[in-house]
């Protein structure tokens, strides 16, 4: 983990904020492009509640997965009508709370269990992604400049990405054999590879033999990640084919 958990939740705070600004810009009821079923309203209850959702999880202090539901979750949901900010920045604010009150190893539920320490502060490290990349949602929604992800969250966004999120939740993967080089400006490669019926990541050996090689900033090779940009947004040489198969 690259970033000091002080770091993280300044990353967490600065992007909430930012969501927030960009939110209170437009109308609540604005479509937002890059969640086609969504509205800015729906995008603010959606990251408000995942804070809230975190929140309550640390909390618990346990490993234990969480019993609540959408319909029984122990916070209070979004209000539907009047001033919804004060209830996202409580939401924040009360994630910020939870996680310093149970410290960067602090036990915590979360659903990549088994590759990935089970904590309060990987918990704050994967949120430093969800904000980042709904702050960006709504940046668009408002017809604003879509700012990059800040260079510290990107990078290590990049390796959350590949060394957690990936093996957590294996990817089928029905194609022949093939595998492709990410490659981050200024960070160690990966490698991505769709071979025995799964997507599967790991640092890239001087060996390998891609057969696609994937680069760009860690901004947008995680906006990438996340479908926010496209795969042609970022640069891509070999069998361009097989790179978008894999990365869909």
């Amino acid at each position: 983990m690259t970033l000091s958990l002080d770091r993280r939740l300044a990353l967490v705070g600065q992007q909430s904020a930012a969501l927030l600004a960009a939110a209170s810009a437009t109308e609540p009821g604005s479509p937002v492009p890059s969640c086609p079923e969504w509205t800015v309203r729906d995008l603010v209850s959606h990251h408000g509640g995942v804070l809230r959702h975190w929140s309550a999880v640390i909390a618990r202090g346990s490993t234990d997965k969480p019993t609540w539901t959408e319909d029984d979750a122990p916070w209070p949901a979004m209000p539907a009508e009047g001033d919804w900010q004060p209830w996202y920045v409580a939401s924040h604010r009360g994630f910020r709370a939870a996680v310093e009150a149970a410290g960067d190893d602090g036990p915590a539920w979360s659903w990549w269990q088994d590759v990935a320490p089970v904590t309060a502060g990987s918990i704050a490290r994967h949120q430093v992604q969800e904000a980042c990349v709904h702050r960006w949602d709504a940046q668009l929604a408002a017809g604003l400049t879509t700012d990059p992800l800040p260079d510290d969250a990107a990078a290590d966004g990049v390796a959350e990405f590949l060394s957690i999120c990936v093996p957590a939740e294996p990817w089928p993967w029905d194609g022949p054999d093939t595998s492709v080089a990410i490659r981050a400006e200024g960070q160690p490669g990966w490698l991505l590879e769709g071979a025995g019926g799964v997507i599967t990541a790991r640092p890239l050996a001087a060996a390998d033999d891609p057969t696609a090689t994937v680069a760009g900033s860690p901004s947008d090779v995680v906006l990438m990640f996340y479908e926010r940009i496209p795969l042609t947004a970022l640069e891509v040489t070999g069998n361009r084919g097989a790179a978008a198969a894999l990365l869909s």
